[in-house]
């Protein structure tokens, strides 16, 4: 039979798994409401941008012409951006498979592909000139957010999810190198949400809402549910491995990380809103030099031994 124990992480993984996918829609309310009052002004209900959603999902299904595989491509990136959360907390709670934390980053990869493969598909030329920009952004920080958590898995010798609930001695060991992958890995799940100043594929004042003109109702509603679980996942994975390696106990570390997610989304909220967006040959350029110098720095730390 089956122990209560295991039913317990089954139910726990299941609720975690239904919260985080309802869960980022309302955050985004909430940090339009944030944005709003620190620019002194009202804003709207918390509950808008589900609001927005269930109106966009009611109006008909408008495809542009000669544009065939746009449907299904941005079903897939929505199925895809789900089971994404799905297996982080199945595996997470659930099951443990060998190398399941590269198994779920790599189904990240994949959708991330697919989510700037589609504004080229609508074959507008603000869409291809925005999804350009998202191909620039996304080769520097999508690329580092796997090279920073391949090093922090090497760093601390894990492969699984689980493993990050053991590691104190480990991190103790290396604590101000590690301590360095961390601050990066934080910064990257800020530059990957693609916020101020780094949203500059949507730049709205010169490209017209860029990879998002072509689309409306239904399939526009798609594309940004899964715009805002991309910003949920990149938030919770460093929150998760951060708080596995305080706690050390894998049940408390993925509930507080669903509860630290909240406050860490408002955090990048009220920094995206005190900033300006940044020219679009300037922020390339510039996180690639931050990320290597932080690379270099938790290299060098590391072989310290400290």
């Amino acid at each position: 039979m089956v122990s209560n124990y295991i039913v317990y992480r089954i139910l726990l993984a299941i609720v975690l798994t239904v919260l985080s996918i309802l869960l980022p829609p309302l955050l985004d309310g909430i940090e339009r409401k944030i944005r709003a009052r620190i620019h002194s002004r009202i804003g709207p209900p918390i509950l808008q941008t589900w609001f927005d959603l269930a109106k966009l999902f009611g109006k008909d299904f408008v495809i542009p012409k000669n544009m065939p595989y746009l449907l299904p491509l941005i079903i897939l990136l929505f199925i895809l951006q789900v089971f994404v959360i799905v297996a982080f907390f199945v595996y997470s709670l659930w099951i443990d498979v060998v190398n399941s934390l590269f198994i779920i980053i790599a189904l990240f990869m994949i959708a991330q592909a697919i989510f700037v493969a589609i504004p080229f598909v609508t074959m507008n030329p603000f869409a291809i000139v925005g999804a350009s920009r998202e191909i620039v952004l996304a080769l520097v920080n999508e690329v580092f957010f796997v090279i920073v958590i391949g090093l922090l898995s090497y760093a601390l010798s894990v492969t699984e999810i689980s493993g990050f609930a053991v590691t104190a001695n480990i991190f103790s060991n290396h604590m101000l190198s590690t301590s360095i992958l961390f601050i990066l890995l934080f910064l990257l799940s800020y530059t990957v949400s693609s916020r101020i100043p780094y949203d500059i594929a949507e730049a709205e004042p010169e490209l017209a809402s860029g990879i998002l003109i072509e689309l409306s109702g239904p399939l526009l509603a798609l594309y940004l549910y899964s715009l805002y679980l991309k910003r949920y996942f990149v938030k919770i994975i460093p929150i998760f491995i951060l708080l596995s390696m305080i706690l050390g106990d894998l049940l408390y570390s993925i509930v507080y990380s669903v509860v630290s997610v909240v406050l860490v989304w408002m955090i990048y909220g009220v920094i995206a809103a005190i900033l300006a967006r940044s020219r679009v040959d300037v922020a390339p350029i510039t996180l690639t030099k931050v990320y290597i110098l932080f690379t270099f720095a938790f290299a060098i730390l590391y072989i310290v031994g400290v």
